[in-house]
């Protein structure tokens, strides 16, 4: 396959996964927000922007020196490849402690603090899940992290659709559907890469 058509190919996994992806967020997020009611909504919502705020310690940079590297050598050496898992893995459990920490500074109910503590272990599994898309994308493979992303993502609705009308819980188990969600990405998206 040229060149050309690996680049199209992946380009259009990229643009297809993102309206897929886009369209199913949009659709779940006013169930969620009709189920929870505002103040539950909030909560949620504030929980998931804190600890995202906290990806940006995970890490940040090493995909650029990765990238970098690639592009000298046209392959993915070991030796880089281990260090940066190693550094990405180090900078995010610093990253989900330093938000567990920061998130005890802030006047949260009990309820939220638990949901922030529970929602920081998400730090270290984007972060995996971000060096494994950027493989991916070195190679021109990304139908492969968009197909894993669309079946997780349809498994968190499933899920937190059981969680809204069948167990009728709160916010806190939808951010467990969300923690949930990231882990099946990443374990579907391994299980393709044998």
């Amino acid at each position: 396959m040229s060149l050309i058509k690996k680049i199209f190919e992946n380009s259009l996994w990229i643009l297809l996964g993102k309206v897929i992806l886009s369209l199913l967020g949009f659709f779940i997020t006013i169930y969620f927000a009709r189920y929870l009611k505002p103040e539950a909504f909030g909560n949620f919502s504030l929980v998931i922007a804190f600890v995202s705020f906290f990806l940006i310690f995970a890490g940040s940079g090493i995909e650029k020196i990765t990238q970098r590297e690639f592009s000298k050598k046209g392959k993915i050496i070991n030796k880089y490849l281990k260090t940066a898992t190693i550094i990405k893995l180090i900078s995010a459990v610093i990253a989900a402690i330093l938000c567990i920490i920061v998130a005890l500074f802030f006047n949260y109910n009990l309820g939220v603090y638990l949901a922030i503590v529970l929602a920081s272990s998400s730090i270290i599994i984007i972060s995996l899940n971000a060096l494994i898309d950027q493989l991916y994308s070195f190679q021109l493979k990304q139908k492969i992290p968009i197909i894993a992303e669309i079946i997780a993502k349809i498994m968190y609705i499933l899920f937190g659709l059981i969680i809204i009308f069948k167990l009728n819980k709160g916010f806190i188990w939808l951010i467990l559907a969300w923690l949930i969600f990231y882990l099946s990405k990443l374990i579907i998206t391994l299980i393709f890469a044998r």
